[in-house]
């Protein structure tokens, strides 16, 4: 098996276009591909199950120890002929206060795993060398083995760079240079690019990615300087990735464009834990599934707020079930929908679930965003006082009105270890808050959550 890194110098220079144009490209050549994304992102994971056909998984190394990276790591890469890792940010850019954990440049050195820089070179020519001499020896650990020149002027520029690269690093090598003229963009919004449940039926956007990225980037050198490894065992003797024991609660999990935001690893360890996940639409679907609890990820409830209020059947169904004491967890976009209704900027008021005693305002800018470490404040059924988890916070919208501290379900830190208020509402078997909770960052949550629903149903 093999793997190898696309990085950038900086946010904004293409690493995502260029990551799915390979997944694409090596994908065609008939290669089994496995994704993985560096860093709390749920967009760009969506987007490369769509060209892989299988789910992409999230690496961190603020919110996961080393261990469960390297675990994750080689439990998937072991399926696959090759694995291409999506860095986040800039190379060495991670969690504020940590010299490099969050890091993309963290992660090559823990997993051994070859880095392509990809750098955007608009407007660049000999200034390129400094550039590159900077990243090759700021820290000599981190394996960079080759460029992806990115938003290159003319054949002129492309073959100056080339030639100057090759002069002044004649062991990097010059994967591939995508022209200006060719740049390929996904449409963004506020939390970022679109989802891939926006985007899945419009083929051409893919097919041009993938077309584009095979012929500006070679894939032989690509091949022959991925990371090359032993195929190891990573589960326990006996065990196949991906089957599990026999389900003794059912977990109904929201999937459409309105949820769609969460940790592939979030699923699994419930399932390892005894949960069977049963999606449904609260857009599209009338009626629930047969199910004993009810985990609402983020999404875009906002973007969706007038269909999702619409669908009266699902949201009474819901209410009434959660209200007779079905465990109920939310997170950001499902807090959203649990709470009494949703204001968006222009004003307008779309009525949600109500089982919170709050509703939610959209804001025309960010109100919060950054790794986050919770510390429960009193049992919950995700697990009891003092339990401490890591996840993640990003969001555009405030609750407009707020409810006692007893109430309250967690104390919080960001990763400067500054204390950054209480988050989140309890109350009985009802959980949720602004923030998304990585389950492997604690083992026990999983365990903790299929246990209370096992006793509700009991």
């Amino acid at each position: 098996m093999k793997a190898i890194l696309i990085a950038g110098t900086k946010s904004g220079v293409g690493k995502t276009t260029i990551t799915l144009g390979l997944l694409g490209a090596l994908k065609r050549r008939g290669l089994k591909v496995q994704a993985f994304k560096v860093g709390p992102d749920f967009i760009d994971p969506g987007l490369h199950a769509l060209l892989t056909g299988i789910p992409s998984h999230n690496l961190d190394t603020w919110m996961l120890s080393n261990e469960e990276n390297i675990k994750i790591f080689h439990k998937y890469a072991n399926l696959s002929d090759i694995s291409v890792l999506e860095g986040v940010m800039g190379l060495f850019d991670g969690a504020p206060g940590s010299a490099e954990h969050g890091s993309t440049a963290h992660l090559a050195k823990i997993l051994e795993v070859p880095v392509v820089l990809v750098i955007d070179c608009h407007g660049l020519a000999r200034s390129i060398l400094p550039l590159i001499k900077g990243f090759l020896e700021y820290d000599r650990a981190v394996p960079i083995k080759g460029v992806i020149l990115n938003r290159v002027g003319s054949p002129n520029h492309e073959a100056f760079l080339r030639r100057i690269i090759a002069s002044d690093f004649p062991e990097l090598n010059v994967i591939g240079a995508i022209p200006r003229k060719d740049e390929m963009l996904i449409p963004s919004r506020h939390l970022g690019l679109f989802t891939a449940g926006e985007i899945k039926d419009d083929i051409g956007i893919i097919n041009e990615i993938t077309d584009r990225i095979s012929k500006a980037v070679d894939l032989d050198t690509l091949l022959e300087i991925a990371w090359k490894g032993e195929r190891i065992p990573c589960e326990p003797s006996g065990k196949t990735v991906g089957v599990f024991s026999a389900p003794e609660v059912t977990i109904g999990v929201p999937m459409d464009e309105a949820f769609c935001f969460y940790y592939e690893e979030n699923l699994d360890a419930l399932r390892r834990a005894g949960a069977k996940i049963a999606r449904f639409s609260p857009l599209r679907d009338e009626r629930l599934p047969e199910i004993d609890a009810i985990y609402i990820g983020g999404g875009y409830p906002e973007l969706y707020a007038k269909e999702l209020s619409q669908n009266t059947s699902i949201i009474g169904e819901l209410r009434k079930r959660v209200l007779n004491g079905m465990p109920c967890y939310g997170e950001c976009g499902g807090m959203m929908y649990l709470s009494r209704g949703i204001y968006l900027e222009g004003g307008d008021f779309y009525p949600m679930l109500g089982v919170l005693p709050f509703s939610v305002r959209m804001l025309p800018f960010l109100k919060s965003l950054g790794y986050r470490e919770v510390e429960f404040l009193r049992d919950t059924i995700l697990g009891i006082k003092g339990l401490r988890a890591r996840g993640h916070e990003f969001h555009y919208s405030e609750r407009v009105d707020e409810f006692s501290m007893e109430h309250c379900a967690y104390s919080s830190k960001n990763a400067l270890g500054k204390a950054m208020g209480d988050k989140g509402f309890v109350e009985g078997n009802i959980l949720s808050s602004y923030v998304h909770l990585h389950f492997l960052s604690n083992r026990e949550i999983a365990r903790n959550f299929v246990n209370r629903i096992k006793e509700t149903i009991e």
